[in-house]
């Protein structure tokens, strides 16, 4: 068994990993793995702008912090991949991860078919990245959590569930326990202390609207401890936590809604925010930056969804809410996704929807958006030795950003509107 090695793991968003539904095949379960004995203390960082659009969770062991190894869903499972020359380290399969497969159950094929990045063409469906969800911890084991079930999981045909799967080991992957669910996993996030996992269900009959709480400081035995509205009937298509962890953020349709999560045993509805300008949240990220001049911002990211493709010609809003601004939410960025980056413009193969970079110049007092090139392959989107910076970031546009009373007067707003 390889030494464990203490990975640092950093969650990179958006981007869809190319993957075909496939259905899970029948026979005897598979020996379980059996994880290390004594499991080394573990840093989990989340760094909005590495691997932008690589659809992967990326770990930086401590004998390689330039070089890190990746884990990813792929067809029947997940596999941990050495970007170096892209060799699989490991591979995990629906069998191990618990995976039990529906009778009788069938998938929605893609009509319009999925390239991957060897030109293969899938028509059964592609996978969400955001199926696989890194759990934060500050100590212990290295966690990711895994959906099962729905045409775009790693396991589209098993009994709904989440999977946790220890990856302390950059090198192999142990599964830990399972969450059943009552239907497939619409969207999950993780607190960043890595004790609080809340999962959104797609359907939940008589709980349309509905993320349960989960308790995972142990892994091995997860727990339900509670659950909360997330919408008025309507599935969460995305979820986020503030970087304190005391706010987790929820897409309901036409708003987003705010609950907060200080005691995670009681969450509170705060909350919602709405904007006229968008008429259907679909992706939404709460951005933290540290700046020595600035401050700590809090940014709010919103891309909406348009004529429910996956990655339309959209628009991405960019939202102030530090301190006051909490209470009304100043728009600071308003941008079209670039057309040569969207599916409905492209003229080649991409793979996913961009993700959003946000940085900020506080010398020149200016805010630069960027988009994750999803057109080249994912391997190369990967920070390596030689890539310390983002990689592969078509950049947008720079736009003023400043502090002042005055500059904020200049910004339309929109209100988070209490719960009464």
């Amino acid at each position: 068994m390889p030494t464990p090695l203490a990975p640092v793991l950093v969650a990179a968003v958006a981007g869809v990993a190319t993957v075909a539904a496939m259905a899970i095949s029948a026979g005897p379960p598979p020996a379980p793995r059996v994880a290390a004995g004594v499991a080394p203390e573990t840093t989990l960082v989340v760094d909005g702008a590495a691997g932008a659009g690589t659809g992967a969770v990326l770990l930086y062991p401590v004998d390689r912090p330039d070089a890190p190894f990746v884990v990813r869903p792929v067809r029947d499972g997940l596999e941990l991949v050495d970007p170096d020359g892209g060799s699989v380290a490991d591979t995990v399969t629906c069998g191990e991860l618990g995976a039990v497969p529906r009778a009788g159950a069938t998938l929605t094929p893609d009509t319009a078919g999925h390239v991957d990045s060897a030109g293969h063409v899938d028509t059964a469906g592609h996978l969400d990245s955001r199926s696989v969800v890194p759990v934060q911890r500050a100590h212990g084991p290295a966690v990711v959590a895994v959906a099962l079930g729905g045409a775009t999981s790693p396991c589209p045909t098993a009994d709904p569930a989440v999977a946790l799967v220890d990856v302390t080991d950059a090198r192999t992957a142990w599964p830990t326990a399972l969450v059943p669910r009552d239907d497939v996993v619409r969207s999950m996030a993780s607190s960043p202390d890595g004790r609080t996992l809340v999962v959104a269900d797609t359907e939940l009959h008589d709980r349309s609207g509905w993320a349960d709480i989960v308790d995972v400081a142990e892994p091995e035995e997860p727990r339900i401890v509670t659950g909360t509205p997330t919408g008025n009937g309507v599935a969460a298509d995305d979820m986020a936590f503030s970087a304190d962890g005391t706010v987790l953020y929820a897409t309901a349709a036409t708003h987003a809604v705010a609950i907060d999560m200080s005691d995670p045993a009681t969450p509170v509805k705060l909350g919602q925010i709405a904007d006229p300008l968008v008429r259907n949240y679909w992706r939404i990220e709460s951005l933290t930056i540290d700046d020595p001049l600035l401050g700590t911002r809090e940014l709010f990211v919103v891309r909406p969804r348009v004529d429910g493709l996956d990655c339309p010609t959209g628009m991405v809003h960019v939202y102030d809410i530090t301190g006051e601004l909490f209470e009304e939410p100043a728009m600071v960025a308003d941008l079209d996704i670039p057309d040569e980056l969207t599916t409905m413009h492209a003229d080649q193969p991409l793979e996913g929807c961009p993700r959003a970079v946000v940085r900020l110049q506080a010398v020149d007092r200016t805010m630069t958006v960027g988009f994750g090139d999803n057109r080249v392959p994912w391997l190369e989107r990967i920070p390596t030795g030689s890539r310390r910076t983002q990689a592969a970031v078509v950049p947008s546009a720079a736009l003023p950003y400043d502090t002042t009373d005055a500059f904020r007067a200049t910004l339309p707003r929109c209100t988070l509107v209490r719960t009464a």
